[in-house]
């Protein structure tokens, strides 16, 4: 059975330890604190250029639409332009 001197010591151990604890807690409450305001601003970036982005994409789909036109015109005017050809060597 232990004495009175044994259980003391392990009672200050245990203290020791506990004070060791509180003082990791505090360092990470700390560490998530600035974890938690660094993600905010990232957060806030990624909005920010969502945000600045939109008139590209606007952009991007437009010029996307003038080139499907463009390249539908060139294949009906080739279509026309042949369809010409054949009717003049068909009419000599």
């Amino acid at each position: 059975m232990p004495n009175d001197q044994e259980i003391i010591e392990s009672i200050k151990e245990i203290n020791q330890k506990l004070t060791s604890i509180d003082k990791t807690l505090i360092e990470q409450s700390a560490s998530i604190k600035h974890h938690i305001y660094r993600s905010d601003l990232l957060e806030q970036a990624v909005g920010d250029l969502r945000h600045e982005l939109e008139p590209i994409k606007r952009h991007v789909i437009t010029v996307e639409g003038s080139l499907k036109l463009l390249g539908i015109l060139a294949v009906l005017s080739g279509l026309a332009a042949s369809i010409v050809k054949v009717i003049q060597y068909l009419g000599k």
